[in-house]
Protein backbone atom coordinates (compact mmCIF):
# COMPACT_ATOMS: atom_id res chain seq x y z
CA UNK A 1 0.00 0.00 0.00
CA UNK A 2 1.21 3.39 -0.74
CA UNK A 3 1.11 6.59 1.33
CA UNK A 4 -0.69 9.58 0.50
CA UNK A 5 0.56 12.56 1.18
CA UNK A 6 -1.51 15.39 1.47
CA UNK A 7 -0.42 19.46 1.66
CA UNK A 8 -2.28 22.72 1.13
CA UNK A 9 -1.28 25.00 -1.01
CA UNK A 10 -1.77 28.72 -1.09
CA UNK A 11 -1.11 30.47 -4.61
CA UNK A 12 -1.87 33.55 -6.10
CA UNK A 13 -3.40 35.00 -9.05
CA UNK A 14 -3.12 38.12 -10.84
CA UNK A 15 -5.33 39.43 -13.99
CA UNK A 16 -3.01 41.11 -16.30
CA UNK A 17 -6.04 42.45 -17.89
CA UNK A 18 -7.87 44.09 -15.05
CA UNK A 19 -5.32 43.49 -12.52
CA UNK A 20 -7.61 41.99 -9.95
CA UNK A 21 -5.74 39.52 -7.55
CA UNK A 22 -7.37 36.74 -5.35
CA UNK A 23 -5.84 33.60 -3.58
CA UNK A 24 -7.03 30.17 -3.39
CA UNK A 25 -6.33 27.43 -1.10
CA UNK A 26 -5.75 23.90 -2.89
CA UNK A 27 -5.27 20.50 -1.25
CA UNK A 28 -2.66 18.28 -3.16
CA UNK A 29 -2.57 14.76 -2.71
CA UNK A 30 0.17 13.11 -3.58
CA UNK A 31 0.78 9.03 -3.97
CA UNK A 32 3.59 7.46 -5.97
CA UNK A 33 3.94 9.41 -9.13
CA UNK A 34 0.06 10.39 -9.10
CA UNK A 35 -0.88 14.11 -8.04
CA UNK A 36 -4.84 15.21 -7.33
CA UNK A 37 -5.57 18.20 -6.65
CA UNK A 38 -8.65 19.83 -5.04
CA UNK A 39 -10.47 23.48 -4.58
CA UNK A 40 -12.95 23.74 -1.99
CA UNK A 41 -13.34 20.28 -1.61
CA UNK A 42 -13.70 19.31 -5.54
CA UNK A 43 -11.63 18.28 -8.17
CA UNK A 44 -9.92 20.86 -9.89
CA UNK A 45 -7.08 21.29 -12.32
CA UNK A 46 -3.66 22.45 -11.18
CA UNK A 47 -3.52 26.34 -10.24
CA UNK A 48 -1.13 27.33 -13.31
CA UNK A 49 -3.48 25.28 -15.84
CA UNK A 50 -5.55 27.99 -17.29
CA UNK A 51 -6.74 30.01 -14.24
CA UNK A 52 -9.48 32.51 -15.36
CA UNK A 53 -10.21 36.06 -13.33
CA UNK A 54 -13.56 36.05 -11.95
CA UNK A 55 -13.48 39.95 -12.59
CA UNK A 56 -13.32 40.01 -16.70
CA UNK A 57 -13.22 36.20 -17.39
CA UNK A 58 -9.38 36.61 -18.97
CA UNK A 59 -7.23 33.58 -19.85
CA UNK A 60 -4.30 36.36 -19.31
CA UNK A 61 -3.84 35.17 -15.20
CA UNK A 62 -0.23 34.62 -13.43
CA UNK A 63 -0.35 32.09 -10.90
CA UNK A 64 2.22 32.15 -8.46
CA UNK A 65 2.20 29.58 -5.28
CA UNK A 66 2.36 31.70 -1.86
CA UNK A 67 2.95 28.96 0.40
CA UNK A 68 3.00 25.39 1.57
CA UNK A 69 1.27 23.87 4.27
CA UNK A 70 1.98 20.53 5.20
CA UNK A 71 -1.17 18.21 6.87
CA UNK A 72 0.05 15.82 9.71
CA UNK A 73 0.35 12.06 8.95
CA UNK A 74 -0.64 10.18 5.80
CA UNK A 75 -4.62 10.70 5.09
Amino acid sequence: MRDIQTVTEKWRFHCLCCLHAWEDLYEVRHCGHATAWQLGGLPAQPPWADPICPECHSLRVKAITAGLMAHPGPT
